[in-house]
């Protein structure tokens, strides 16, 4: 019998049951369902996530569609919801063509259709006879949807026998002037190879049904079309359509994305979605309740950014971890141990791996309030009962948390791949691939620098409302002295001063720390582990930021200097960490996670680019810093976590070793493992007794070629016809 690993003798030195993390990271009828599709999962050859670094991109692409058809033929057999298909989507680890399709496509249409349009297309949608995909992007347009150069255009019947009005009740949809290409549709996932509609972000225009040259804009709607015919998967006519190629890192490879060229293509006007605005036959239009309604697509897709961030760190941090603590380098300076000390306990390796798995639990836990305490209610309000009063701090929230989320993330996860050494740049840890797909996170939906100036004007405009609603006279004014109401994520705004009489009766906004005992900071040694004193000071560093916010928006307006920019990312990240912290520090917690969630707000407070806000404001004295610095490091070289410790927050995620990689694996022996799974092209053993399966699937994959693609995406689209059978659709 082979001795136990260094990863099982951790085990059995946890402090705590992990199931019980477990418990608050997922409730135990998800744990059921996901444990119930993993165990039929894990058997599928196609799932064999280590063969992705061996393929190509139309290997790739091939893989990816007939494993889209397989979970369908899954669902099928096993009556798999709605929600377990989505499930399974998300445990293939990566972006299928098939995943926009159901959380994009039908979600749209199910949120901001009629209920006769939802009548008509969902059914159709759900047994995929029809698979679609969001198109918003152009070439030379993405965050800026007002901008977009795609046109929908209606023109309404003449009310005269001379006109030149037509009589179809018909939308063209068009990529902008036939002399550009600035208006193609560009990143566009799911279309390349597979999507037979597209549900398309367009400038609404109504023209004059008389003739004439005028026309109204009416900003960006969002519109049905098809794409392919329906038999033979070709594109119809007017249009253009194909796979943009291989993307940065390999990454997004199972995805089809695409470009989409729309020349003149008409569609019928009950096309249009108007569960909010409408546009009748007669050319009348009815506008949404709020000009921001267009947004609720990008505010569907944000949601979700912050928990699946989260847990493509769990994976990295369970990968890492238990690396590492299989890994033994050097021996201890201790007298007499001859033995290597494993790489875990090494001060360098705790200070990059501990807020990484810190990191990890704050996104999951903060993404899923945000989604059931924010998110849905807002969903609900606007879908129920035609109000946008949530719409508005939900966008930006978002926002926010988009960009916060998704920086970080990508840099937490390349920390976890450095602290493996050599052996973390190799296939077998799978933390590169978790990078290329986590990477895009930083441009799709909005690239984080840009997007970051929707908070900044929220934010100011909040400070403009404060400044108005303000008592004036008298000098300076705090903001007990204004009516106005704040959200709740900009509350660290009543910390602003506002002078209403500064700048000839224009209003000034300045920033004084609040005076507080200072000694207590600095000899209180259990200060920084209280829950209000984090967010606090956080609050304060807000407040210190968005003070600033009005001159920069006035210096940018008046000025052609870009001034503004880098800030609102910096004030971007800043608002979204406060709201976070704040989160995760008021959830009831066990003492173990609270002091790791303690962990994750210490290392915000401590980064060098937030360190330097707190001192150039003079919240923190340097010596108050310095007793903060040395709470966080307490907490990582201290007696706080032992490798026991690590372990049970790990096995609290409930990876199986085909989802975390080879140096993931959950018993250890990583070195055999690794020996193993390298020699899975030989014809004797490999990949753990299954290299001829995974033969099998490279040989089924050769000679792949794009005929070949719609074929099998063909495939895809006719699984409907086989009949459902027990799924509940």
């Amino acid at each position: 019998m082979a001795p136990p690993t260094d990863l099982q003798l951790a085990r059995l030195t946890c402090p705590f049951p992990p199931a019980a993390l477990a418990d608050l990271l997922l409730p135990q009828d998800k744990q059921l369902a996901r444990a119930r599709l993993r165990s039929i999962l894990r058997a599928e050859p196609l799932l064999d996530l280590d063969i992705r670094p061996h393929l190509n991109q139309t290997q790739h692409l091939h893989r990816s569609l007939r494993l889209s058809k397989r979970l369908l033929e899954l669902r099928d057999a096993h009556a798999w919801t709605p929600q377990d298909l989505r499930a399974a989507i998300a445990l293939c680890d990566e972006p299928l063509p098939i995943t926009l399709h159901e959380s994009a496509f039908m979600s749209m249409i199910e949120s901001q259709g009629t209920p006769e349009q939802k009548l008509l297309w969902l059914p159709k949608c759900r047994r995929y006879e029809y698979i679609g995909c969001y198109a918003q992007t152009e070439l030379a347009h993405g965050s800026n949807v007002q901008g977009l150069l795609t046109t929908a255009t209606f023109t309404p019947p003449s009310s005269s026998s001379s006109g030149t009005g037509t009589d179809t009740d018909t939308i063209t949809i068009s990529s902008g002037p036939a002399n550009t290409v600035d208006g193609i549709k560009w990143w566009i996932g799911g279309a390349g190879v597979l999507a037979t509609h597209a549900l398309v972000q367009a400038i609404l225009i109504i023209s004059d049904p008389i003739g004439g040259n005028k026309q109204k804009s009416l900003g960006p709607h969002l519109f049905i079309v098809q794409l392919r015919d329906l038999t033979t998967h070709l594109p119809l006519p007017g249009i253009e359509i194909g796979d943009i190629g291989p993307k940065a890192y390999t990454g997004f490879s199972a995805i089809d994305n695409a470009y989409i060229r729309f020349h003149n293509v008409a569609i019928p006007r009950t096309n249009m979605l108007m569960g909010f605005s409408k546009l009748a036959q007669d050319g009348s239009y009815t506008a949404a309740i709020h000009d921001k309604i267009s947004y609720g697509s990008m505010v569907a897709l944000r949601a979700a950014i912050p928990e699946n961030v989260g847990w493509t760190l769990a994976k990295a941090a369970t990968t890492s971890i238990r690396y590492c603590i299989e890994r033994r380098q050097f021996s201890s300076s201790k007298k007499g141990q001859e033995k290597e000390s494993p790489v875990i306990t090494y001060s360098s390796v705790k200070h990059r791996l501990y807020p990484v798995l810190a990191t990890a639990y704050a996104y999951i836990l903060a993404g899923q309030v945000f989604h059931a305490n924010i998110y849905a209610p807002m969903l609900h309000r606007l879908t129920t009962q035609n109000d946008a009063s949530l719409l508005a701090e939900t966008h930006v929230l978002s926002t926010a948390l988009k960009v916060a989320t998704s920086a970080k993330g990508a840099e937490m996860v390349e920390l976890a791949r450095r602290s493996m050494g050599g052996h973390g740049f190799s296939w077998l840890g799978g933390v590169g691939t978790m990078y290329a797909n986590l990477v895009p996170a930083q441009t799709y939906e909005g690239e984080n620098h840009v997007v970051s100036m929707q908070v900044v004007r929220a934010v100011g405009k909040h400070l403009f409302g404060m400044l108005a609603s303000c008592k004036k006279g008298n000098g300076g004014v705090l903001h007990e002295g204004s009516s106005y109401t704040l959200p709740q994520s900009t509350r660290y705004l009543r910390f602003v001063t506002i002078d209403g009489d500064a700048n000839g009766g224009m209003g000034g906004f300045t920033f004084f720390p609040p005076q507080e005992e200072k000694k207590k900071k600095e000899e209180d040694t259990s200060y920084w582990l209280r829950p209000e004193n984090i967010v606090h000071t956080l609050e304060l560093r807000c407040a210190y930021l968005a003070a600033q916010i009005p001159t920069l928006l006035l210096l940018a307006q008046n000025t052609d200097t870009d001034t503004i920019s880098s800030f609102a990312y910096d004030f971007t990240i800043a608002h979204a960490t406060l709201w976070i912290v704040t989160t995760i520090l008021t959830i009831p917690t066990p003492t173990h996670l609270q002091s790791l969630l303690t962990l994750y707000a210490l290392s915000h407070l401590t980064d060098p680019s937030v360190a330097t806000h707190l001192l150039l404001s003079r919240i923190l004295t340097p010596e108050e810093f310095l007793g903060l610095r040395k709470t966080y490091e307490s907490l990582i070289d201290g007696d706080g976590f032992g490798v026991g410790d690590l372990v049970g927050f790990t096995d609290a995620f409930g990876f199986e070793d085909w989802e975390v990689g080879v140096l993931g694996g959950r018993e250890g022996g990583v070195y055999g493992r690794m020996w193993e799974e390298v020699r899975w092209r030989e014809e004797e053993g490999g990949a753990g007794g299954g290299g001829e399966r995974r033969r099998k699937l490279m040989r089924s994959l050769e000679g792949v070629t794009w005929e070949g693609l719609r074929e099998e995406a063909r495939r895809v689209v006719g699984h409907w016809k086989e009949g459902t059978r027990g799924s509940k659709l």
